[in-house]
């Protein structure tokens, strides 16, 4: 599958090498003209460095530079194996690492090799062997073996990564026949578990320095040795953080090229987001990631018109971010169905995507698409579209009729105080729900607030947040079975309880054939979409936002990947050298 990438223009997505227009001629002649003249002048450059330098690794001209990357807020470790805490943390922290295997970003289920070369898995899906590469150093030169994939899972994932027991409880025992081979044995089949075995579940971490050690407190944290494509250096706390290429690092680009590409990786740490665009546009920044609320829709056009080489992208990922709405299901009024329905009904959802975000997100509550399309193939039959009088109609036949003043009930919802797009989000709800005679109450809460109110005691009406829901579908899991109910942040705190979504969830997790799996999502995404535990709002995009010089994007297999490919493409400032 070609990878497309997208520039974002007066909020219309435009792809950069699908062009279905009389150009195309012109245009390919002008590519395949750079791409000769690319080719004779690397073929040219490289017979003379052969000579100087036979033996060596070539480099080609997009290697070199430094890449400045503004990072908003405190970070709070940078050990991807455990998870950093921090958004931040984690697009800063997963340049050290490398996972076992990467997770295709389409959401077609496709696996690609990292530090496991190649696998096998059992008919009966219960025996996974990892055949690892045996050319993979540690950022302080010892190897990388089996009794580190043994040791990370059972020792560091499973342990202490938020979601380690949920994704590797099933394992009873990891083999290490030898020290470039890994048999994981598991109690039962998992069609995800491969998938789980992606750096963003559990990235490798060394057997040799954390072995003894108090995992979540050491030291090693803040430090970490990894096997990836950039070494730490340096972490001036609230300032910057400096890695710098790993030399030895085992991977190559398609091309044959050496990776990592830049020299260096400086993450600025800002003060908060909206001080991200403003450094970029000053030239202070090079790149910014895709940070939730970054970036204004209105300011799209403002930042892509102007002409100071800057520009906002758009790359499509299967674990696209929704804005979901937690209704909690023992409530005195999100208990009862119909009126769960009723305010879906009354959100304008394509009122808020115009206002809040200009057009530049998706509308996942329509005939055409509901929040696991991108997996299923189709759209739910019930997806209650705004219409207030029928809402008003629910909430009479539910008992919520209006008193003389035109009032039926105030209901509250509560929104984490570090995301800018709630707020105008839940200013449009407020006005969509009066119409009906509801009143709505917003609430601002910090993480540690809302993770007691809402994921412990479940004492809330309704709570907005945002949720990837791949880029496989079993993460419904986390939010809708039974057995997840009060088990943390953003798992089922809505209360949800239903017999018949844990055995479709549970047997999508261990069906192997993929036909019959999708079917089970299928019939689980109708069931959701009806009963609404959760309401399924837009789809945010994700948004990169950086200099034009730089090549190499989009990146990686998720949003959360390195920035190995990234690089100046021979045309390093003068300021990054």
């Amino acid at each position: 599958m070609k990878q497309e990438r997208f520039l974002l223009t007066n909020f219309k997505i435009i792809s950069y090498f699908k062009i279905n227009n009389k150009k195309e001629g012109k245009m390919t002649k002008k590519i395949i003209n750079k791409v000769n003249n690319l080719i004779l002048v690397t073929l040219v450059a490289c017979f003379v460095i052969s000579i100087l330098t036979t033996g060596k690794v070539l480099a080609s001209s997009k290697h070199g530079g430094a890449l400045i990357i503004g990072v908003p807020g405190s970070q709070k470790n940078l050990n991807s194996a455990i998870y950093p805490k921090t958004f931040s943390g984690q697009l800063i922290s997963i340049n050290l690492f490398d996972g076992l295997l990467r997770v295709s970003k389409m959401g077609d289920g496709k696996l690609t090799p990292m530090l496991a070369k190649s696998w096998d898995v059992s008919s009966d899906g219960k025996t996974i062997t990892l055949n690892l590469r045996d050319d993979v150093n540690w950022h302080d030169g010892k190897k990388f073996t089996s009794e580190d994939v043994k040791y990370g899972i059972l020792n560091i994932c499973r342990p202490h990564h938020p979601q380690g027991k949920n994704n590797y409880s099933i394992v009873d025992s990891i083999e290490t026949p030898g020290p470039y081979k890994a048999i994981i044995k598991l109690s039962k089949s998992d069609a995800t578990f491969l998938t789980k075995l992606d750096s963003k579940w559990c990235s490798m971490a060394p057997k040799h320095i954390l072995e003894g050690q108090d995992i979540p407190n050491s030291n090693y944290n803040n430090a970490p040795i990894g096997t990836g494509p950039f070494k730490f250096v340096e972490w001036k706390k609230g300032n910057y953080i400096l890695f710098e290429r790993n030399k030895d690092y085992w991977a190559k680009a398609s091309n044959g090229d050496q990776l990592p590409y830049l020299d260096k990786l400086y993450f600025k740490i800002l003060p908060n987001k909206t001080s991200l665009v403003s450094s970029l546009e000053a030239g202070e920044i090079d790149f910014i990631h895709s940070y939730p609320g970054y970036l204004a829709g209105k300011e799209i056009s403002r930042v892509n018109d102007a002409d100071n080489g800057i520009k906002v992208h758009s790359f499509a990922y299967a674990n696209m971010a929704f804005d979901f709405i937690y209704m909690n299901t023992k409530g005195k009024f999100t208990g009862n169905k119909k009126v769960r329905q009723a305010l879906a009904h009354l959100i304008n959802t394509d009122e808020i995507i115009d206002k809040v975000f200009a057009g530049v997100a998706d509308n996942v509550r329509n005939k055409d698409q509901g929040f696991i399309s991108w997996y299923t193939g189709e759209a739910p039959s019930k997806y209650f579209p705004y219409d207030v009088s029928k809402a008003e109609a629910l909430l009479d036949s539910a008992g919520f009729k209006k008193d003389a003043n035109g009032n039926r009930f105030k209901i509250s919802i509560i929104h984490e105080q570090k995301n800018s797009n709630h707020p105008k989000v839940l200013d449009i709800m407020r006005s969509n729900l009066k119409a009906a005679g509801i009143e709505l109450d917003v609430m601002k809460m910090d993480a540690s607030a809302i993770t007691e109110k809402v994921h412990k005691k479940m004492d809330y009406d309704m709570y907005i947040t945002t949720i990837a829901t791949g880029p496989d579908p079993d993460l419904l899991t986390k939010s809708w079975h039974s057995k997840n109910i009060g088990k943390g942040w953003n798992a089922n705190s809505s209360g949800y309880n239903n017999k018949k979504i844990d055995d479709l969830l549970d047997k999508g997790r261990g069906e192997l054939d993929p036909v019959k799996r999708k079917q089970m999502y299928v019939e689980a995404h109708q069931i959701l979409a009806e009963d609404l535990p959760m309401l399924a709002l837009y789809g945010t995009k994700w948004l990169w936002t950086y200099n034009e010089k730089l090549d190499g994007f989009p990146i990686g297999y998720t949003f959360r990947d390195g920035l190995e490919t990234v690089n100046w493409n021979g045309d390093i400032p003068n300021n990054r050298k």
